[in-house]
């Protein structure tokens, strides 16, 4: 087996990065086909599909959300991918993850909330279904509450 050059390994990485970052964001409609496309079988409620996030947030450019979804060995199935939701923002699609099999799907990050609202994630497994939570976030600028 090579070994991969010095050269070599900053050109993958250019090129990957170049992925991440040039992935424009999805606008209203885009997001609305694809939520329409993931929920053709009607979403679930499931509760191996955790999204944490604080009931107040005081700072609206950075708050602070975990999504958990472990389905029970017994299913047989794992999460292909994860999109988190703000319907209130201008851009309403937060952030879109996507899974292996040989990934269990538990990651933090931060969003921008442009005003109080629930996140919600979008959880679609390897078997088609798609899951969903839901979690409220008021927040609050010196005590007020936007």
């Amino acid at each position: 087996m090579e070994l991969m050059t010095r050269r070599q390994a900053l050109r993958a990485f250019v090129v990957l990065s170049a992925a991440f970052v040039c992935t424009p964001a999805m606008s209203r409609e885009t997001l609305q086909a694809l939520m329409s496309d993931l929920m053709d079988a009607g979403p679930a409620v499931a509760d191996w599909l955790i999204l944490t996030a604080p009931e107040e947030a005081d700072n609206p450019s950075a708050v602070k959300v975990r999504v958990q979804v472990v389905p029970p060995k017994e299913l047989g199935i794992f999460c292909e991918e994860v999109l988190l939701v703000l319907e209130k923002n201008p851009r309403p699609a937060a952030c879109r993850f996507t899974f292996s099999s040989m990934t269990e799907p538990d990651f933090t990050t931060n969003l921008r909330f442009a005003e109080g609202q629930e996140v919600m994630a979008l959880a679609r497994m390897s078997d088609g279904s798609v899951v969903t939570a839901k979690a409220p976030v008021k927040l609050t600028v010196g005590g007020c509450g936007l």
